[in-house]
């Protein structure tokens, strides 16, 4: 059984434990200071992804968002955040390269929704999370035609009008996150699994049809990060521990971390 707790506002960083999954939350908004200070810990290569956003606002949240990540992993491997290296998978899923994993075999993905991020923590198995900002103005109908299955289409809208528009939203992080866990990206695999199961459950197991040496299930969980936000992590293994951080780091995290 997994012992979930409420999101804690932490300066540390605790060191994970087996078969522990961390999920971090973090703000966005910080000085331009400390924006630079992230900049700096970034690889040429991160630095030139972040060049290529057209918007400023974006480029500052990659920044800010890369950063921190960098920050948090190197206080678990105990190393500098410069130091960090990443790899990517064939479509493009980021993990640790041989030469950063040290001892520690950390597994982690990220998400950010206008102005705050989750960045999910665990030790040896894949793991996918996923962040939205619940938004009316979005054609969630049209979407839910093209991309959820017949059973996520049901459920949806099974519910009530005014309940459909955040329900939406939590199949799609649902959806993503599952996604995220076996490696691919939205455009794949939409029709793979279906996750409608338990939407007044907190956690849910989720079959897949992926074969190889994908899991032919996930452990599936909703995350509430804060008011008008909803979140989901999946994990290929069931956890024992759920822990929930706001990171409030005086060196890298926002003035304003958000609970």
């Amino acid at each position: 059984m997994v012992q979930r707790q409420e999101w804690q506002l932490t300066t540390g960083v605790p060191p994970l434990k087996a078969q522990e999954v961390q999920v971090w939350k973090l703000s966005l908004e910080t000085s331009a200071s400390k924006r630079a200070e992230l900049w700096s810990t970034l690889s040429l290569d991160e630095q030139e992804r972040a060049k290529r956003f057209i918007h400023v606002h974006d480029q500052q949240g990659f920044v800010v968002v890369r950063g921190q990540l960098r920050w948090l992993l190197a206080k678990h491997l105990e190393i500098e955040p410069a130091a960090v290296q990443f790899s990517y998978g064939d479509k493009g899923k980021p993990r640790l390269a041989a030469d950063s994993r040290q001892a520690l075999d950390l597994r982690f993905n990220l998400s950010h929704s206008h102005g705050i991020a989750l960045i999910a923590v665990t030790v040896g198995q894949e793991i996918g999370v996923d962040l939205e900002q619940i938004s009316t103005r979005i054609d969630f109908e049209g979407i839910t035609q093209r991309f959820l299955t017949c059973g996520e289409q049901k459920a949806l809208f099974n519910r009530p009008e005014t309940e459909r528009c955040a329900v939406f939203f939590q199949l799609w992080t649902r959806k993503e996150a599952c996604i995220k866990a076996l490696g691919g990206s939205i455009a794949q695999g939409l029709e793979q699994f279906d996750v409608s199961m338990g939407l007044d459950q907190t956690r849910n197991t989720v079959p897949t049809t992926e074969g190889g040496n994908l899991p032919k299930a996930l452990i599936l969980q909703d995350l509430k990060p804060t008011a008008g936000y909803v979140g989901a992590l999946a994990t290929s293994f069931v956890p024992d521990s759920l822990n929930q951080y706001v990171l409030n780091s005086p060196a890298y995290s926002g003035e304003s971390a958000q609970s």
